[in-house]
């Protein structure tokens, strides 16, 4: 019961699995990947007191939280890989207790063996699952060229996978008249229907890995309140706002598959960029310089959940107001009011974009109060959820699409918003969708490549709906703002147009952090803040700090966060004077526990091959004066003034991290001036206002080209 992939559909499964193992003589048990058959197996092999092997070949192995594999590991008899790295890391995982062979995959050369057949031109043959890291991309690229040379010659490429409508279109933009390559779907219903009667019988061997992570619920993180007690609060602490309800859209709305204008959006796909468009609306964006008007969004202290609010109706006029703007941020994994990043980062934008003047109404899911609020009035919308993973068929998921879109747009007619502004969500087309239909500039915010995370951690459901979503946001967006280089970099190689993609990193809100006091000359405190995340590095904090504890007796440990790795802090083995666990707080309770800290931690693991975050907790240790201390990957270096305002130290090196604690301790003056530099960087640097501001003056750079283009 205290495994850490413990389950009772697991439990059960494995019940059944044993039952058979003992009917069959007790014979020795042989698992298939490491993941969710390694549960199984493990289970199962305790209950018929069996020996077991596993094997660990693919993406089973960088899934799983160091913490189960190595449990599994251990218990196994003999663990099989098939790469060098893989072999290293299971290695240095399970040290001597369980042996690694590193065996290479084989061929059955009766089987293989080529067809003496004579062709008529070369043929080039891939098979294979149809997902990016294989490279197929390239192949179709590289036989386009080849194409133009006039060599005479064809391309197969069988397979499935999430990235086959894209390589399709691909296939079809690189050829001129016939084309020489094919990209052939599945590899034949008889063979995927042989293969379901090896285990209908073990129960929750059908269900899913979970989409988000363990400690969330279906919908994002936290308790999801019933809709009726969701009601009573909004009522009672005026927290959520106004559920803003309109007429039914008099429109065809843009995006739809009913729509011939949507149809075409779809087909040209992210490299598409739209003509400009001129807001309808006689209200005009402020130039830049120019100061901003009084108004309803720049007030303070009203929009907190625990304090009533009086929202004005959604189509009343608003004297002296810069602009409307229609904030869309669908995930239902983002919760507004929430403790997590991605909700910090919604509401600090809309604050700094209500002080520069914008009225701004929120349009998500997740609107309820959940312990954090806002410091400025804004409108909120609820959205209707879309959650692939409940969606059997891809047409029900369309239609909870179009449901989305269309309720937004009831309120966007209403609203009148001079522009939309999109937190790029997975499997929603509701803000492009809305931007086009009424004619307004649509931004789009990108913070992750959502489908490849769910690809790689989870597994994502209806990828071909997935791509085509995609493809209508990035295409139809007028400007997309990327966190990250790297992540800017990836868009433009999946063929979003380079020139709307720019780089605009998190930011902080200066007046928010107090001054810094550090642990004092008693204790040297370092601290995390953040969810407890396999990709944060929460094993390699727990290995370091174990280390550095044994050499710095002033050590103190402080954590604000919770999440799925919160039980491998179990090991730190910390008396409670030295460990303290604040658990998951709110923003601003949050930030004054940092200003007691010497160092913040961000020691971020290598978990996907481009490190695309800009991660928040660096620049908020910045700000705070904590000495940040992180990997050196992605754009941390860049955050940190290339080692001028923080330490850095390679990704999942345990020793090296605790090392720099040591040296830390020991000349305490050097971090304090560190973090004073980094304090003065993020404040200069990086801010929230600083954003908004670059937001407004693109918008109106983009009103103007598109009003001399109509001129033209």
């Amino acid at each position: 019961l205290r495994a850490p992939d413990f389950s009772r559909p697991a439990l059960a499964g494995a019940a059944v699995l044993a039952h058979k193992i003992l009917r069959l003589g007790s014979p020795p048990l042989y698992v298939h990947f490491i993941h969710k058959p390694g549960t199984y197996g493990r289970f199962a092999a305790r209950l018929a007191g069996v020996p077991f092997a596993l094997s660990a070949h693919a993406k089973d192995v960088w899934i799983t939280p160091p913490e189960e594999l190595r449990a599994k590991a251990r218990e196994a008899e003999a663990v099989l890989t098939c790469t060098q790295e893989a072999s290293a890391y299971l290695r240095e995982l399970v040290g001597n207790a369980t042996p690694v062979h590193r065996i290479y995959h084989g061929v059955d050369l009766p089987r293989t063996a080529p067809a003496d057949k004579k062709l008529n031109a070369p043929v080039v043959l891939a098979i294979g699952r149809l997902v990016e890291k294989k490279g197929l991309e390239t192949l179709i690229r590289a036989a386009a060229l080849l194409q133009l040379r006039g060599i005479d010659f064809k391309v197969r490429i069988g397979g499935e996978g999430p990235e086959w409508a894209r390589l399709q279109r691909l296939a079809h933009d690189r050829g001129t008249g016939r084309l020489p390559w094919a990209v052939d779907g599945g590899r034949g219903r008889g063979r995927v229907r042989s293969r379901e009667h090896l285990c209908p019988s073990l129960q929750g061997a059908t269900e899913r890995r979970p989409r988000r992570c363990a400690q969330r619920d279906r919908r994002g993180d936290g308790e999801w309140t019933p809709r009726r007690k969701h009601d009573s609060e909004l009522s009672a602490r005026g927290g959520g706002g106004r559920r803003m309800r309109a007429p039914r859209p008099t429109r065809q709305l843009a995006g739809s598959r009913r729509c011939p204008r949507a149809a075409a959006h779809g087909e040209r796909a992210a490299c598409a960029a739209r003509p400009g468009r001129t807001s309808p609306s006689a209200r005009p964006v402020r130039a830049a310089g120019q100061p901003a008007g009084r108004t309803r969004g720049a007030c303070r202290g009203r929009a907190h959940p625990e304090q009533g609010r009086a929202c004005r109706d959604a189509s009343e006029a608003v004297d002296g107001c810069l602009m409307r703007l229609l904030y869309v941020t669908a995930d239902p994994g983002v919760p507004v009011f929430g403790h997590k990043g991605a909700s910090v980062h919604v509401r600090e934008l809309v604050t700094a974009l209500s002080a520069e003047g914008v009225r701004v109404a929120i349009a998500s899911p997740r609107i309820r109060p959940e312990g954090d609020g806002l410091e400025v009035s804004v409108d909120l919308v609820e959205l209707p959820p879309v959650i692939a993973s409940d969606h059997v068929g891809e047409a029900s998921l369309h239609a909870a699409i179009e449901r989305q879109a269309e309720e937004l747009l009831r309120f966007a007619e209403q609203y009148k918003p001079e522009a939309v502004y999109e937190r790029y969500s997975l499997h929603s087309r509701a803000g492009a969708s809305v931007a086009t239909t009424l004619g307004v500039p649509h931004f789009l915010e990108v913070n992750a490549p959502l489908r490849d995370e769910e690809l790689r951690f989870r597994s994502l459901a209806h990828p071909e709906l997935a791509v085509e979503t995609e493809a209508y946001a990035y295409g139809s967006a007028d400007r997309i703002f990327a966190v990250s280089v790297a992540l800017a970099d990836s868009l433009v190689r999946d063929g979003v147009d380079a020139r709307k993609v720019e780089v605009m990193w998190n930011g902080v809100t200066p007046e928010r952090f107090s001054v810094h006091r550090g642990g004092g000359a008693r204790d040297f405190v370092v601290g995390f803040a953040g969810s407890l995340k396999p990709w944060h590095g929460i094993e390699v904090m727990v290995d370091a700090v174990r280390r550095a504890a044994a050499d710095i007796a002033s050590l103190r440990l402080e954590i604000v966060g919770d999440g799925p790795c919160a039980r491998a802090l179990e090991r730190l083995r910390l008396s409670r004077t030295r460990y303290i666990m604040h658990g998951a707080r709110p923003h601003g309770e949050t930030l004054g526990i940092l200003s007691s800290w010497d160092v913040g931690l961000a020691p971020y693991v290598a978990a996907a091959p481009t490190f695309y975050f800009c991660p928040l907790k660096v620049l908020e240790y910045m700000a705070a004066g904590v000495c940040p201390v992180a990997s050196d990957l992605g754009d941390i270096p860049s955050l940190l003034g290339d080692g001028e305002c923080g330490f850095l130290v390679p990704p999942g090196d345990a020793p090296a991290l605790a090392s720099t604690l040591v040296e830390l301790a020991g000349d305490r003056a050097r971090a304090t001036a560190v973090g004073a530099r980094a304090q003065s960087r993020a404040r200069t640097s990086f801010s929230w206002r600083r954003n908004a501001i670059r937001i407004l003056d693109s918008l109106h750079s983009h009103v103007s080209d598109s009003a001399a283009y109509a001129h033209t």
